[in-house]
């Protein structure tokens, strides 16, 4: 009973007397539960009503919530909708529906220390007191703001020390230096630290063509010359052959600019070795330079390689051209090529422009003073050529340098006197000269021969030129009856033989007209008719001088064929 009553007594004492203390603390711990709630969504939703009540009693702010828990973003919105181009602004001008303002306005409100760009991924303190890294380029500056520079740089050099392979933060950095002392005089010790700067880059950007061009240019617009050129040759040992098409472009025009042409001359060498395709820039820079025996080297190696293809859409021909055309004009400073070599050999190969060719090896050996060289080949090429129009270039070429001959010395006679030498060589000279223009249309003629030597009127003119000079014609016929094929013939071949016999017959030498006229019977013409007229003529030739029994018996043969 005791036990029982015991147990009932504790539970019931207990019971009794801590039921109210638990059910006081289980409400208490409700209550600050519930307040906690209260808070934490109070807290999650802003200033807001909180009730039904608060909604009726402000309906305003209660359709507006966000409006109301943010109020400087609600007056900010557009700028928060458009945060990066908020940042922008000073940039880009006007596009889309808002026109931002300039980036002078935007400098002058903002002042000098807002020149830096702050993006999202900015740098940020960790728990441990280091940095946290973030993507390159995370601090830019804002093109044609001036900054300040020292603090500028002092940023970029702490961002390089966390992210030294960066290179955005590298060509950021650069450009902002090379800024920096834009406009100042060379000598200023900013350009050597900038200097310092782009090799410091170099360290870690050695495979970027674009930090080599924009240091080798900087060094350039500092006139530096030595240490430019050296810069060039770093670059083209550090980067790979495929990049080297980059480079060379600047490094060519940079050794133009510089009054070296030792230096320019060597770099085109070694620049030929990788782009022998382009050795037209390296004749046009030697032409330019007055080094003018090395480009007519390079110019006859190109004319002799076949599979050369020019850059500038010139032929095999052309390029022979201007060959020829330095080596005529300028004989005293090509030495280590023979001019008159080169020229023949194109005569050969270049039949179509015969007569330009005579008149440059002409020309070449005008220039060296030999005079009487250049009248030989004159000769040889007017007897030479084949159509009328490179006789006439030559012919025109021919006579212009007699009548300088003939110019210079009267100058020179009427400054020193003339004298009885004088006196006898200028005779010389204008007897020469008159003697080359009459015998022009001789030299024609002798070139549509040479052209057609079965052309029987052609023969026919060159006998009437031969007018006066019965040796010369006596010549000219028996040339021709040699010449002229009857069964090629251009015209009719017999006339040649009776006007040979003709000329005979006239000058009273009978026999030998009978001669010719007989020979003429034993020519195998094209045409029966030919043959026939022969023998008319040679009956006729009886007749004309009274001699019929003679006559009567040339028919008679005649008609036993």
């Amino acid at each position: 009973m005791r036990r029982e009553d015991g147990k009932d007594g504790s539970r019931g004492a207990g019971s009794e007397g801590g039921a109210p203390e638990v059910s006081e603390r289980a409400g208490e711990w409700r209550l600050r539960r519930r307040r906690w709630r209260r808070g934490r969504s109070r807290r999650e939703r802003g200033p807001g009503p909180s009730s039904s009540r608060e909604r009726w009693r402000n309906p305003q702010r209660w359709r507006n919530p966000e409006r109301w828990r943010n109020p400087e973003r609600w007056r900010n919105r557009e700028r928060w909708r458009n945060r990066e181009r908020w940042r922008n602004r000073g940039r880009q001008g006007k596009r889309g529906p808002q026109r931002w303002r300039s980036p002078e306005r935007g400098q002058a409100r903002r002042g000098p220390s807002c020149a830096l760009r702050k993006r999202r991924c900015s740098t940020r303190k960790s728990s441990s007191g280091t940095p946290s890294r973030c993507g390159a380029g995370s601090v830019t500056p804002r093109p044609g703001s001036a900054g300040p520079g020292p603090r500028l740089n002092q940023i970029y050099e702490r961002a390089l020390r966390e992210l030294p392979g960066s290179y955005k933060l590298w060509y950021q950095y650069l450009r902002q230096r090379r800024a920096q002392v834009k406009g100042r005089c060379p000598s200023d010790p900013a350009f050597e630290e900038a200097n310092a700067v782009h090799e410091r880059a170099l360290v870690f950007m050695h495979k970027m063509p674009r930090i080599w061009l924009d240091y080798c240019q900087f060094l350039a617009e500092q006139g530096r010359v030595t240490r430019t050129r050296r810069t060039f040759d770093r670059a083209l040992r550090a980067l790979p052959i495929t990049q080297h098409r980059r480079l060379w472009p600047p490094y060519l025009s940079f050794v133009r600019a510089t009054p070296l042409p030792e230096t320019a001359v060597r770099v085109f060498r070694r620049f030929l070795k990788l782009c022998p395709e382009e050795a037209e820039q390296y004749v046009a820079y030697l032409r330019s330079v007055g080094r003018l025996d090395e480009a007519a080297q390079v110019l006859a190696r190109l004319v002799n390689d076949e599979r050369f293809v020019s850059r500038q859409g010139k032929s095999n021909y052309q390029l022979w051209q201007e060959l020829c055309e330095l080596l005529s004009q300028h004989p005293d400073r090509v030495r280590s090529l023979d001019a008159g070599g080169i020229i023949r050999g194109g005569l050969t190969r270049f039949t179509d422009q015969r007569g330009r060719l005579w008149g440059a090896l002409a020309d070449c050996y005008v220039r060296c003073g030999h005079l009487e060289k250049a009248r030989d080949v004159y000769e040889e090429a007017v007897q030479t050529v084949m159509t009328v129009r490179d006789f006439t270039q030559v012919f025109d070429s021919y006579a212009r340098f007699e009548e300088s001959v003939i110019a210079a010395l009267l100058d020179t006679q009427a400054q020193l006197g003339r004298g009885q030498d004088e006196e006898v060589e200028l005779e010389l000279r204008l007897a020469r000269f008159e003697r080359l223009m009459a015998r022009r249309p001789l030299l024609l003629n002798s070139v549509l021969l040479r052209q057609n030597p079965h052309n029987v009127h052609e023969w026919h003119k060159r006998v009437a030129l031969h007018q006066g000079q019965p040796d010369k014609i006596i010549q000219t016929f028996t040339e021709a009856v040699r010449t002229v094929d009857p069964q090629r013939a251009t015209g009719r071949p017999h006339e040649l033989w009776v006007a040979f016999a003709r000329f005979y017959e006239d000058n009273g030498q009978l026999d030998d007209a009978r001669s010719i006229l007989s020979r003429a019977t034993r020519v195998r013409f094209r045409r029966v008719e030919d043959l026939a007229a022969i023998w008319c003529e040679f009956g006729e030739l009886e007749l004309r001088h009274q001699r019929h029994q003679e006559a009567l018996s040339v028919l008679r043969v005649r008609s036993r064929f």
